[in-house]
């Protein structure tokens, strides 16, 4: 696969992502934010943690798809390759995808930092997602 094809298709993934999941973790994030009555900084922290986070879980759901078991997982694996559907695996490699899970994890909590302790459940749910089987 060609450099650009790659730089196209990541960006056609990811924009998915944003659009279903992402959009769903972006509201739970936000609706949490006003009920709060967080200032702009913390919208603004809260909002870039939605969204790295957002990416994380598909970028996971995508590693389990692919190199998961069944038995483990809960569900069938090995769909997105058996329809050919593009997704991070795809585009960018298993060893990459998980490189960048990290980096968006490290990025997730970095964003919590000036909630301090109060923010400790959100950073739980980093680990979580990253460390899911299922």
């Amino acid at each position: 696969m060609a450099g650009a094809d790659i730089g196209s298709d990541l960006i056609a993934v990811t924009r998915m992502n944003r659009l279903k999941t992402g959009a769903l973790i972006n509201f739970a994030v936000e609706a949490g934010a006003m009920v709060g009555c967080a200032s702009e900084a913390e919208k603004t922290a809260l909002m870039r943690y939605a969204h790295d986070v957002g990416l994380a879980f598909q970028m996971v759901d995508d590693l389990l798809d692919a190199e998961g078991v069944a038995r483990d997982t809960g569900k069938a694996v090995g769909k997105d390759k058996d329809r050919g559907k593009v997704n991070f695996v795809t585009v960018l490699g298993a060893d990459a995808t998980r490189e960048r899970i990290g980096m968006l994890a490290n990025q997730a909590k970095a964003h919590l930092g000036l909630f301090g302790h109060r923010a400790h459940i959100l950073t739980d749910a980093v680990d979580f997602i990253v460390q899911r089987r299922y």
